[in-house]
Formats: C-alpha cells, structure tokens, sequence
C-alpha cells in the first residue's frame, strides 16, 4: 500500500538523523541523488534586482532638471470638470404689458395747443434656477489596509531619491486659506493648487481585474501641469512584485495556490510602480 511505504520511508529518514525533531542539523549526504545540483533561491525579478541602481540613476537626473515638484493624487483623476457645481434646474416666467396712454391740453392761444402720446410696453421676467455641488466621482481601489501599505512602498521608494513630493488635500488647504475665497470651488482650488505648489503631477490609478496579485490593475500617469503634457504613462499588475515576495500558500479548490491580498503584496507593488516610473523619467530627462 503506498500509505505503508510513506511511512516506511518517514521512519528510515528518522532512523538516519535521530535528531531531526530538535536540532538544525543538515540531511546526510548519503540520502542526496548523487550527481544534483544544489537547491537554488529564485532570481529577484529584474525590476528587483536593479532597485538601488535605479534609484541612483533618477535622483542624478532629478537633481540635473531642477529638482521638480511632485504632487500625487491617489486613485483620484484631474478630469476635465470646470466646477465643481453643477445646475439641474431653471424656470422661467415672462409677463408682459402694453401701456397706451394719449395726453392733449390746450391753452388760450392756438399757437400755444400741446399734445403728446407715451406709448410703452412693460414686461417682467421671473426666474427659478437650482445648483448643488456635484459630489466627485468614485474609483474601485483596494481596502484601505492595503492602499495604506501601497502608497507607503511607493512614496518610501521616491522619498529615497529625496523627491520634492506634495499630497493633493495639504496643496488645496493652503491655496484655499492663501486665496480667502467666501466660497471656494473645489475644481478651481485644485487646479490654482497645482500651479502654485507643483511642476508634476502624478496619478496613480487602479482598476479592477482577476487574476492579478491584488485583483486590480495600476496606472500611473505623469503630467506636466503647467502645459499639461503627459510625459508618461504605464501600466502594471503588480506580478513583478508578488514574485518577489515571499510567498505564502493556502488550499483551493484545485490544490495550494498563492495566498493574495497581502499587505506585503501590496508594499511591494508600490515599490515596483515607483521604481517603474523612476526608470522611466530617467531616460526621458538624459
């Protein structure tokens, strides 16, 4: 019975390295295939494995461009939107009135006899106009365990290059409390925001997709803000990184897989997308 020779096999093992249970002793050779190469560690993706020439490489060329301003919206795109009111509803009434009015007086002189005639016409316009601000629009991400670990291996790998990084909410707070608007649009806070506190503007979007490491996709967009330029943009599933994470296994229903949805996943996602768009930005600035 194969169960029998399984455990025949496991009590021979124990028979040959009675210590097995306790001590960090190796396997004998003698129960090694003679001839086999050693068990090797898998190479770290090539992303990976060029991280710190990567990030030495950028911080050169950032420095040699002036050291740009980044201001990095998460998961949040800067659409085409004007204003951040919108106007759902305008009635509107319009009445009119005609006024004819004649006018003679005489006097005792014929030459002196006065008549005149007002004609005029009279209307009056009534109007009902109703706005509301339009709440912005929403985008599927991770839970917010896993964006939290995301945006950290992300902004971890810029902050190693010491990139001038500017969040999205402290830009429009200080721009809304510099302008003193008695009522601030947000659409129009934003972009003055960007202009006053950033030169690039990076947006690190996600989208949903099974089969990925974290089950969405990443795209990550920069742009120039004074122009509006798209200086680059790339996508990713993060397959990359979850290679080189340790990795941890569970049971499915076709056997062990890979266990998904880990915040170490997710760091090193982040860490990959930075590194992407660093490597990118390089060979654009040489």
């Amino acid at each position: 019975m194969r169960t029998r020779g399984v455990v025949a096999l496991a009590a021979a093992l124990l028979a040959l390295w009675p210590a097995a249970a306790g001590s960090q002793q190796s396997l004998p050779e003698s129960l090694y295939r003679p001839g086999t190469p050693p068990v090797l560690k898998p190479e770290s993706p090539a992303v990976f494995r060029e991280r710190e020439s990567t990030i030495a490489q950028f911080a050169k060329a950032y420095g040699a461009n002036g050291r740009p301003r980044i201001a990095v919206f998460w998961n949040r795109r800067f659409d085409d939107r004007l204003s951040d009111w919108t106007t759902g509803i305008r009635l509107s009434e319009t009445a009119s009135t005609e006024l004819d009015i004649a006018a003679n007086a005489g006097r005792t002189q014929p030459a002196d006899a006065l008549s005149g005639r007002l004609d005029a016409d009279l209307y009056q316009r009534r109007t009902l106009e109703a706005s509301w601000r339009r709440p912005a629009a929403h985008r599927a991400g991770l839970p917010e365990g896993l964006a939290f670990e995301l945006e950290s291996g992300f902004t971890a790998t810029l902050a190693a290059a010491d990139v001038l990084m500017v969040d999205r909410a402290a830009a429009m707070r200080l721009q809304d409390r510099a302008a003193r608007s008695a009522d601030p649009d947000a659409q129009r806070v934003e972009a003055d925001a960007l202009l006053s506190h950033a030169d690039l503007l990076l947006e690190v979007l996600s989208a949903p997709r099974s089969g990925t490491p974290l089950g969405v996709v990443f795209q990550v967009i920069v742009k120039d803000v004074r122009t509006g330029q798209v200086v680059h943009s790339l996508t990713s599933d993060g397959e990359a990184a979850a290679e080189a994470t340790p990795s941890r296994w569970r049971v499915g229903d076709n056997g062990f897989v890979r266990a998904s949805n880990r915040p170490e996943t997710a760091g090193r996602i982040g860490e990959q997308l930075a590194l992407e768009t660093m490597a990118a930005l390089t060979a654009r600035w040489r």
